[in-house]
C-alpha cells in the first residue's frame, strides 16, 4: 500500500501483521485525537503530510512531514563502509526511548544494497519509503518502490527481503520492527544463520544437518 494514495485505515491488519499494528489517520482542520497514554505496548508516529501539533508531558511541538515523533530529520550517525553495502543510518527507536519497538532510518547511495537478502524469526518488520526509489527483492520477485510505500515483512522465510539502489539518487527508508530477546536470521544467498540472544551472538553455516545425538 502507499501512504499517499490509500484511504485512512488500519494498515497493520491489511498487510497481515500479527506482532505490530499500524493505522493511517487523517485529521481535518481544528480536529484532535484524545490525549492519552498506554501500558503494554509502545507507539511511534510518522507524519506523512501536513503540520500537526504534538502534545506530550514536556509541552507542544509542531511537526513536519516525515518527522518521527520529532526526530527522523536528525543526523545519520551510523556508517557502513563495506563495498556493495554502503549506507548511513540513525537508530530512531533507541533515541526515542523505545524498548518494545526498534526503528532505523537508512540512506543508501546509488549502486549499493541495504543488507544481504535475509529473513528474521522472533520479530516482524515493516518499511516506509521516505525518499527515492529503492528496488525490493522478496520471494515473490522484484519491484520498485516509491515514496509513501509501506511494506510488511512477516517473521520467517515468507518475510525474506533485500533493498538496493538502481537509481542515480540516494534513497531513504524507515525500517521498524518488534523487539525480542531471541532473534534468528537466515541468509539464503550465503547459506548462513545468525542466532542472537542476550550474551551470545553466533553466525553459523546452515548445514549440513546434524543428528540430535551428534557429539554426545
Amino acid at each position: 500500500m502507499n501512504l499517499f494514495d490509500d484511504e485512512p485505515q488500519r494498515f497493520g491488519e491489511t498487510l497481515g501483521a500479527s506482532l505490530w499494528g499500524g493505522t493511517l489517520y487523517e485529521l481535518a482542520p481544528a480536529e484532535e485525537s484524545p490525549y492519552h497514554w498506554q501500558f503494554g505496548e509502545e507507539e511511534f508516529l510518522i507524519v506523512v503530510a501536513g503540520r500537526p501539533t504534538l502534545r506530550i508531558p514536556e509541552g507542544e511541538h509542531v511537526l513536519e512531514p516525515w518527522d518521527v515523533a520529532w526526530f527522523v530529520s536528525g543526523e545519520l550517525d551510523a556508517v557502513e563502509e563495506r563495498p556493495g553495502y554502503r549506507h548511513r543510518a540513525a537508530r530512531v527507536g533507541g533515541k526515542l526511548g523505545g524498548e518494545l519497538l526498534g526503528a532505523s532510518l537508512y540512506e543508501t547511495p546509488p549502486g549499493e544494497k541495504l543488507w544481504p537478502y535475509h529473513w528474521e524469526f522472533g520479530c516482524e518488520e515493516f518499511l516506509v519509503v521516505v525518499t527515492g526509489g529503492p528496488t525490493l527483492r522478496t520471494p515473490e520477485g522484484e519491484r520498485e518502490l516509491v515514496p509513501g510505500d509501506i511494506v510488511h515483512f512477516p517473521e520467517g522465510e515468507p518475510g525474506t527481503h533485500q533493498l538496493w539502489n538502481d537509481t542515480g539518487e540516494p534513497f531513504r527508508v524507515l525500517i521498524a520492527s518488534t523487539n525480542a530477546r531471541l532473534n534468528v536470521c537466515g541468509y539464503p544467498d550465503s547459506n548462513k544463520v545468525l542466532i542472537d540472544l542476550p550474551g551470545r551472538r553466533r553466525m553459523l553455516q546452515d548445514g549440513p544437518d546434524l543428528d540430535y545425538w551428534t557429539g554426545e
